[in-house]
């Protein structure tokens, strides 16, 4: 990891990230991940899943992911930038009590579809080729019949490497790791709603500072190359997320 760089707090800069310093482990987390996880508490006693073992790629690929999802509609956990002793640094995602992972059983009782169709036009805008199941949480909202879907990580997109990413254009990812069952049909309205946001925020002053605070903190230099190239994606949101419906669609 290189040294983060903190922009956080300057005069005239939108903050876009929260930023927890200290805080204590409490257990790793004993399932799957792109990275070695724990839970922890910080230091007001909120529980996190904290990711520290993790490349600046992954860690910029979860900011940016992380600040475009939520200004999408996409329902993600709480996340912030975790600032450690010496240069230790890594992404937290706020904890969700007893989840399920996805299971495409329960597609016709997951009440926030909207939202979850905006995940899919979030990882066709980032490039995210790594939504399987273990990605998709599934909480209760009290009837055993509805639950919330949750989109987590977002570490193995390809926004993480600016060069990378610019250079893939208007590409999508074309043979996913994608989880099985997810009702297209019903996830279309929201995927191309929130393509339409994606299309009015490209460009944007807000965009700019957040892909720079993401840059900065993780010591990443080439935030203009990633601006731009996100901005002409998102630009191009609806065109993305049509051809990106289609291959989620062929994958049974």
């Amino acid at each position: 990891m290189r040294e983060s760089k903190d922009l956080l707090g300057d005069a005239g800069v939108e903050v876009c990230f929260e930023t927890v310093t200290g805080g204590m482990h409490v257990a790793q987390v004993e399932v799957e991940h792109t990275s070695g996880a724990d839970y922890f508490k910080d230091p007001l006693g909120r529980p996190w899943v904290r990711k520290v073992d993790m490349g600046w790629q992954e860690l910029l690929a979860e900011l940016v992911g992380w600040y475009l999802g939520n200004a999408l509609g996409v329902p993600q956990p709480h996340g912030a930038f975790f600032k450690g002793p010496g240069t230790e640094v890594g992404w937290l995602s706020a904890l969700i009590s007893s989840p399920l992972h996805w299971n495409g059983a329960h597609a016709h009782f997951v009440k926030n579809l909207e939202g979850l169709g905006a995940m899919l036009t979030l990882d066709a805008l980032i490039h995210n080729h790594d939504r399987h199941a273990k990605n998709i949480l599934l909480t209760s909202m009290g009837d055993e019949l509805d639950v919330w879907a949750w989109a987590i990580d977002a570490g193995a997109s390809l926004v993480g490497y600016p060069q990378d990413f610019s250079d893939a254009g208007l590409s999508i990812p074309e043979k996913p790791n994608l989880a099985r069952g997810l009702p297209v049909g019903l996830l279309e309205v929201g995927a191309y709603k929130a393509a339409k946001r994606a299309a009015e925020l490209a460009g944007s002053v807000m965009l700019r500072q957040c892909v720079q605070q993401s840059c900065m903190l993780v010591g990443e230099s080439g935030s203009d190359l990633l601006f731009s190239a996100l901005s002409r994606r998102m630009e191009q949101a609806t065109q993305l997320v049509e051809r990106y419906i289609q291959v989620v669609g062929a994958i049974r």
